[in-house]
């Protein structure tokens, strides 16, 4: 962009050299020409910035779509889920092609700039009063086709990454300016202080919900366990405590290094062993003991590889309790000062749990923090002590007293997520310890995605006008092209005939025969050219902007149709799909392939056709 600025300055001092002082009002209608693509651009920021928004929330409600889609299938909730994102995708569609629309506005002004920039060399010839040389004209529309490809196309190109540029720029600092936890945390304990969590007149609130109200709190090393009813603020304080959440007022002081196991399992496609260590340093026999008391061993001795097993996108190919434990393992692992277990026995089969219980958390744990949220009365009770979370207060009771709870003994089944209760399946409540069936080939899978080669197909090519309007549309927009070469020529055409009648003036007045009837014709088709190229120049401009639109429609239809089409494939696809498949690989269709659609794809159709024309 920079050299073609540098070009545009020389070009200028040659043609000064040329016409002279004329140059100034050439460099005014640049200058003003520019000036209204730099405010276009601005605009361009503000929309880019809002439709990145929206892209985001698509996004978000797609990821939690596939996250659930168990759920989704199970109770036929795929046509309200349809809905929702097909909603937002719709309002972000809309702000794209409003950019597009003032895209095509840049193009359009850049394209006429050159021969608004001829005439306006020719009118101020002849108010001034000079004489206006064939030769001069032509040098200058020779100079300035030089600058043509910049002008139409890499400034107005330059501008529009530079847009991008600038709304990517100000995400990133909001997310770098974001306000940091202002909460007292000693996350290394380097003095080697005892582990505590400690809550001082806290109030937290989450919108206008009232999650904790005046908690005066302090916990210190041995077994914690959290209990409540459904809904009450179970695993809200443990997010609490890693500080996801600030407080309103008070104050919460933790001491120590901090593990969290969640309450849904997460699991990402690798080894086992590297789901466990988790980029931590390996430590044999704190690795073997980690097996151990999470009651893995057993089950990495009917896996295929043992730890070396390959796991699924989420775990698929594995149990609900093999997860559980894994995701336990993980926390576990890591040489923490503080263990926050969200409901991470719940998932277990009862012998299994017990054996957790006691072998890891209340022996491996011993000498650490540990808190557990639970509603089984038998881990209640061989708590140190016990966190009744009622109407908003934490209460801290020594274990003797903590089985005056008001729980039944299914209450078990109960489960919660950041104080959402969610239906439970029954594949969430028991484990099997044999594998569900394993994904084939998953080894040789991890992380790749088979990617054709070669050229697009016609039928590609096909479904693509298809959705966007059909031969109809596609046959309006290529008559339209038609149109504005045809314009384009006739405007040259204007431009060479008025060239001619200058000449012929210049000749008249040379040989000093300026009252015959020939002169008195040239002055006429002067006087007409002056009023007449102007309407041209506007004419073709509008009739550019309506190609613009016509194409405009076909790419805004195409794109929605497209994504129509990619929710229903997706929410009616089987299980087995979601199986064979990575999340991350059904959002890179939602996200990077949808962004060539709504971008790259109408912007080379469009140049395409041009192109396609003018040859």
């Amino acid at each position: 962009m920079w050299c073609d600025s540098l070009r545009f300055l020389i070009t200028c001092y040659v043609v000064y050299m040329e016409i002279g002082l004329l140059v100034l009002i050439l460099l005014l209608i640049f200058c003003i020409m520019i000036s209204i693509q730099v405010v276009l651009a601005k605009i361009l920021a503000s929309l880019k910035i809002k439709s990145l928004k929206k892209t985001d929330q698509r996004y978000q409600a797609t990821k939690e779509m596939l996250d659930a889609i168990t759920l989704i299938k199970c109770y036929i909730w795929g046509d309200k889920y349809r809905k929702k994102v097909s909603k937002i995708r719709k309002e972000e569609v809309c702000l794209i092609y409003k950019i597009y629309l003032l895209l095509i506005a840049k193009y359009t002004i850049s394209e006429s700039i050159l021969t608004l920039a001829c005439y306006t060399f020719m009118i101020s010839s002849i108010w001034f009063g000079k004489e206006i040389k064939v030769e001069s004209i032509f040098f200058l529309m020779n100079t300035l086709d030089t600058l043509w490809p910049s002008l139409k196309m890499l400034i107005p190109r330059g501008m529009h990454e530079v847009v991008k540029l600038i709304a990517v720029l100000k995400r990133i600092e909001r997310f770098l300016r974001s306000t940091d936890s202002e909460m007292q945390t000693k996350r290394e304990n380097k003095n080697n202080l005892p582990s505590q969590i400690k809550l001082s007149n806290v109030d937290v609130c989450v919108g206008n919900h009232t999650i904790f109200e005046q908690i005066n709190l302090k916990i210190d090393n041995g077994l914690n366990v959290v209990t409540g009813s459904v809904a009450s603020g179970k695993s809200f304080l443990l997010h609490f405590i890693m500080q996801e959440y600030q407080p309103d007022s008070g104050n919460l002081n933790v001491n120590g290094r901090i593990s969290f196991a969640s309450q849904q399992p997460w699991l990402f496609p690798s080894t086992i062993k590297q789901n466990i260590m988790f980029g931590a340093n390996y430590d044999e026999e704190r690795y073997r003991s980690v097996l151990q008391v999470c009651a893995l061993a057993q089950d990495l001795e009917c896996l295929r590889g043992g730890d070396g097993f390959i796991v699924a996108d989420r775990g698929v190919n594995l149990s609900k309790g093999q997860q559980s434990r894994i995701n336990l393992a993980r926390a576990v692992y890591q040489d923490s000062d503080i263990y926050l277990l969200d409901d991470s026995l719940s998932n277990l089969d009862v012998l299994v749990a017990d054996h957790v219980f006691e072998k890891c958390i209340k022996g491996f744990l011993e000498n650490k923090l540990v808190i557990l949220t639970t509603q089984n009365p038998k881990y209640i009770r061989g708590a140190d002590n016990t966190i009744k979370i009622i109407d908003q207060r934490l209460e801290l009771v020594p274990n003797m007293a903590a089985l005056h709870c008001e729980h039944n003994n299914d209450t078990v089944k109960w489960k919660e997520d950041n104080c959402v209760s969610e239906i439970v399946t029954e594949e969430d409540i028991h484990e099997t310890t044999n594998l569900i069936s394993e994904i084939k080939g998953c080894e040789e899978n991890m992380y790749q995605e088979k990617l054709e080669s070669g050229r697009v197909k016609f039928e590609s090519y096909k479904k693509y006008v298809k959705f966007g309007g059909g031969l109809i549309m596609f046959t309006a927009i290529c008559l339209a092209v038609g149109v504005v070469q045809f314009s384009k020529s006739g405007v040259k055409k204007l431009e060479n005939n008025w060239i001619i009648t200058e000449q012929k003036i210049i000749n008249y007045t040379n040989y000093n025969i300026t009252g015959n009837e020939h002169y008195i014709n040239a002055m006429k088709e002067r006087s007409q050219m002056t009023y007449l190229f102007p309407v041209a120049i506007g004419m073709v401009s509008i009739i550019t902007f309506l190609k613009g639109a016509l194409h405009y429609l076909l790419a805004r239809k195409a794109s929605i149709n497209f994504h129509t089409l990619l929710m229903e494939k997706v929410l009616n696809a089987s299980m087995e799909f979601f199986s064979d498949h990575y999340l991350g690989h059904i959002l890179n269709r939602f996200s990077e392939d949808l962004l060539y659609v709504d971008e790259r794809v109408p912007y080379s159709l469009y140049l395409g056709l041009e192109k396609l024309w003018e040859s």
